[in-house]
């Protein structure tokens, strides 16, 4: 006999705490997800860090960098490195899932906070925060060694960690919004989008994909709509946290937005996305694909699978970090490696591969229809 739904006081926590409802079928899912994409697509290092002279180092003000006078060494970067490696492999296999979160969220923050010792913020923090928060909704309780050790009922999950994370991305968009705003972007008189524009393409060399055919375009009136859609766009992302159906309208425009800059600037987006894939409406997928999920997780989520799985990958990982040509400051993955030998473009790849992802879940999303059974 199911519990009986709790009731909610006022606005604010009905808000909270069912805006984004999610199965437990749903969270373990996306944990594996989540875990994948970071082991395919490049689980970040540091070690370039170490080649660095520390004449470049110049850590934010409240950062952990800042408590130092210089970059770490060689073995600690490495280390830290490896550290994450193993994290995520546990993360994938929910061992000790709720602080392996924890600690994957503090150990890439540490890292990232020498990364930023440049004088330059990442726009990937928002990714880092997603085990932080998802450490506290319960999403080791399926599929998971967790759940297979465990000889106590499973907790209830708990939703609000992703009613946190939309906030945090429509505040992440809205700062990014704002500056636009005070710099002028909304002036006639201008085209900062044209500016940006011809910085990528004249001054770095980014001349893939459309930009041959964007450089040509001179009409005013196109560049803009660039700049006020970019900065409305942004600017609204926080006030479409307030309903679902509004901010999952707005993460479509978001992916459409990501993919304008990626085909004009070949700049890629793609963390981006396996943090949109949190909000997408999970109760389209269907029980009997849980089961047969379940089945197949069974198999393969065992301690023995976990280092399995490890002597394979973490072996790949060190080959990649050796032998890559793509730089340095990219995280080396098996993936990386794959694209080295074939000769491709590894940005292009990942980009092209993304928004290829992306857009099939926004065509799975609009063509199924809602499973009233699953919970």
């Amino acid at each position: 006999m199911s519990s009986p739904k709790p009731t909610y006081n006022n606005w604010l926590d009905c808000w909270i705490f069912t805006s984004f409802p999610m199965s437990a079928e749903a969270m373990g899912l996306y944990r594996i997800l989540f875990a994948l994409y970071l082991l395919i697509w490049g689980v970040p290092n540091f070690v370039w860090i170490a080649d660095s002279p520390n004449s470049f180092f110049n850590p934010p003000t409240y950062s952990l960098g800042a408590l130092f006078s210089s970059f770490p060494a060689y073995w600690f970067l490495q280390g830290l490195s490896l550290l994450i490696v193993a994290l995520t492999m546990l993360l994938l296999f929910g061992w000790f899932t709720r602080w392996v979160s924890i600690g994957l969220c503090i150990a890439i923050v540490i890292g990232k906070s020498f990364a930023f010792s440049y004088g330059l913020i990442g726009q990937d923090l928002i990714v880092w925060l997603v085990p932080l928060l998802m450490s506290f909704s319960n999403w080791g309780s399926k599929y998971s060694i967790d759940a297979k050790r465990s000889t106590n009922p499973p907790s209830a999950n708990s939703p609000w960690p992703i009613t946190m994370m939309a906030l945090l991305l429509g505040f992440g968009m809205f700062s990014a919004g704002v500056p636009k705003l005070m710099g002028g972007w909304l002036d006639l008189g201008t085209n900062a989008t044209r500016g940006h524009f011809f910085t990528q393409y004249y001054v770095i060399g980014n001349l893939k994909l459309l930009s041959s055919w964007v450089v040509n375009i001179s009409n005013p009136l196109f560049w803009e709509a660039m700049d006020w859609g970019a900065v409305l766009f942004e600017l609204l992302f926080l006030a479409a946290v307030i309903k679902p159906k509004w901010f999952r309208a707005w993460l479509l425009l978001a992916i459409g937005f990501h993919t304008t800059t990626f085909l004009l600037f070949n700049i890629s987006f793609h963390f981006q996305y396996i943090v949109y894939l949190l909000f997408i409406d999970w109760s389209k997928i269907t029980s009997g694909f849980y089961q047969r999920f379940q089945a197949l997780t069974n198999t393969l989520i065992t301690v023995k699978g976990l280092i399995a799985a490890g002597l394979l990958y973490i072996p790949l990982y060190i080959l990649a970090q050796e032998y890559t040509l793509q730089p340095a400051t990219l995280a080396p993955s098996p993936f990386l490696l794959v694209t080295d030998l074939l000769g491709l473009d590894y940005k292009l790849v990942v980009g092209i591969t993304a928004l290829m992802a992306a857009y099939t879940v926004v065509v799975w999303q609009l063509t199924t229809k809602r499973n009233s059974t699953t919970t």
